[in-house]
């Protein structure tokens, strides 16, 4: 009885082991205009909204500052763009997004950050202000009380909404934008074999030791 009390200890701790999935934190960065409602500067001119600030550049190092998203009082002085983004593989839940900024605004000028997971319903904007020098901003979205699926990751939308204004020469600089995705991994499929795997030989070894002469 007690071998096969241990058996079923083992048992259960290899379910443990195989089925488990570890936190982790990894990057995504833009990858296409996905809606243009109000078009930012883009400077040097022409391009796309996304290859302006897609530096694959972390926080804490200086991303490229020769191109850029830009506002300004006296020309466009708001812009409202929905960028698309690469994708992990793996994910099995995720918990929470960080959007990177890196910027530059004077006065009364900034960008509201919103997500969403099919470019139609947004999580809520929350907005970076007032920041000079130029600096990494960030905005944390809460996902754990519904997580995203992988699906939901792999449609992942990051809008940014720049102003201008209030007073003369307030201008708005956006460097470089980057996500960082908080999550769970996915079971990996041979984990699960390996448990049945075990759950077939432990079941064998309890029965033998419960029949054995």
């Amino acid at each position: 009885m007690r071998k096969l009390l241990l058996v079923l200890a083992l048992l259960f701790l290899s379910l443990f082991v195989a089925t488990a999935s570890a936190t982790t934190d990894a990057n995504v960065d833009p990858d296409g205009d996905a809606t243009i409602t109000d078009a930012w500067q883009l400077l040097p001119t022409g391009g796309t909204h996304f290859s302006k600030i897609d530096d694959g550049i972390r926080y804490n190092n200086v991303p490229t500052l020769t191109d850029y998203l830009y506002l300004d009082y006296y020309g466009d002085s708001s812009g409202d763009v929905a960028l698309s983004m690469t994708t992990l593989t793996g994910v099995n839940q995720v918990t929470a997004i960080k959007i990177w900024i890196y910027t530059y605004n004077q006065g009364g000028s900034g960008t509201t950050i919103d997500i969403s997971k099919d470019g139609s319903t947004w999580v809520g904007a929350q907005a970076v202000t007032y920041q000079s020098p130029a600096a990494w901003r960030s905005a944390t979205f809460d996902l754990s009380g519904s997580p995203w699926t992988q699906s939901n990751l792999d449609n992942l939308q990051v809008k940014l909404v720049g102003w201008a204004g209030g007073a003369d020469d307030y201008e708005t600089y956006l460097y470089a934008m980057y996500a960082e995705i908080t999550y769970d991994e996915a079971v990996p499929e041979y984990s699960l074999m390996v448990f049945v795997a075990v759950l077939v030989s432990s079941i064998a070894i309890a029965f033998a030791a419960a029949h054995k002469k």
